[in-house]
């Protein structure tokens, strides 16, 4: 059960969402009669709304386990030469390549 501050704070902000509607979109653009029934609607729906028991459920988290991919053998990556690969120097590409000089402060 609700306590009567939240419920009167509920009817208050569900009367205003109804009378926000009322103002933008029903004043002088249908008839009188209509507009009445509308008001008299809507006090009866921002005092019932409220009162409505809505079960809201929190969305369920599913967790999908990956496969382990085992890694390989550390001998596979040693060289038998004995001998160091050259270091080959990293060209950016694309925008990166453009952009790295200008950042510095460099030409292209």
């Amino acid at each position: 059960m609700k306590s009567p501050l939240l419920y009167i704070l509920e009817v208050l902000f569900c009367s205003g969402l109804l009378l926000a509607f009322y103002r933008l979109l029903l004043v002088r653009k249908v008839s009188f009669r209509a507009c009445r029934r509308y008001l008299v609607a809507a006090v009866f729906l921002s005092a019932v709304i409220p009162a409505l028991d809505i079960p809201l459920y929190p969305a369920r988290t599913v967790v999908y386990p990956l496969p382990l991919i085992a890694a390989p053998l550390a001998e596979n990556f040693v060289q038998t030469t004995g001998e160091l690969p050259a270091a080959v120097p990293v060209v950016p590409a694309g925008w990166r390549r453009i952009l790295r000089p200008v950042a510095v402060g460099g030409a292209i």
